[in-house]
């Protein structure tokens, strides 16, 4: 299929921190230590709400997500404010880390932050856990973009979308097209074996349609193949979507 080339995608439609309102694009988090930071399950040891649920790039796929249960032992307080927490009040996550100090210590974000050794390099946001979120891995093939409906805190190496206003099973679909895959082939460094990289700085300059320039019907429609397999269903209504 012939699709307009960017130039022309950028005349008709916005970019896509511009198609709806509180359009957010982020990076998971990156912890200086995956070894110590991440768990393989949880531990029984640490309190629950120093652990949150995380998801690797390779736990996603358009179609759902397999978790591979792993947690973040999380540093900062639940409330989102970007405070670290006390640890005397958290014995559990104390031990724990007392014990990789050494280890943590020698991270470039710990020597830079004595007082605070044990802070992941990314400040981490709690609540963006219960956020329902779009996951797209940084390095693939292309059309890889899973939905969280709000249970996971995303790796370093996943990319995130949030938003108010979209449908994100909507948003889903249109990411998902060749359309928008034609996009990032044009913008991203391509890697060895046709691999492209979702970055943020690629996914702020893809150009969408605008959410108002959607009808119900076809939204509906959207949704309806956020998550297939088949790449030409999702391109068919998609076209009509993007008006080419």
């Amino acid at each position: 299929r012939d699709y307009l080339r960017h130039e022309e995608l950028a005349r008709r439609h916005p970019l896509l921190e511009d198609s709806a309102d509180n359009v957010r694009i982020g990076i998971g988090v990156a912890t200086g230590s995956d070894a110590i930071l991440i768990l393989p399950v949880l531990d029984p040891n640490i309190e629950p709400e120093c652990q949150l649920p995380l998801i690797l790039a390779g736990d996603v796929t358009p179609q759902t997500l397999n978790w591979s249960g792993h947690y973040l032992v999380n540093p900062y307080e639940s409330d989102g404010d970007g405070r670290m927490r006390e640890l005397s009040d958290y014995p559990g996550l104390r031990s724990y880390l007392e014990k990789n100090r050494l280890r943590l210590e020698q991270r470039h974000t710990a020597k830079k932050n004595p007082g605070t050794w044990f802070r992941t390099i990314d400040r981490v946001t709690p609540l963006l856990t219960q956020e329902p979120k779009l996951l797209l891995p940084d390095i693939q093939a292309g059309g890889v973009v899973g939905f969280d409906d709000g249970r996971f805190y995303p790796h370093h190496n996943l990319y995130w979308i949030t938003s108010d206003d979209w449908d994100l099973r909507v948003l889903q679909a249109l990411l998902r097209s060749s359309c928008v895959l034609n996009q990032v082939r044009g913008i991203s460094v391509q890697m060895r074996g046709g691999s492209v990289r979702y970055q943020a700085q690629v996914l702020r300059k893809l150009r969408i349609p605008h959410i108002t320039e959607i009808t119900d019907a076809l939204m509906t429609r959207l949704v309806s193949v956020a998550d297939s397999a088949n790449q030409e269903e999702i391109d068919s209504i998609a076209t009509e979507a993007f008006a080419l």
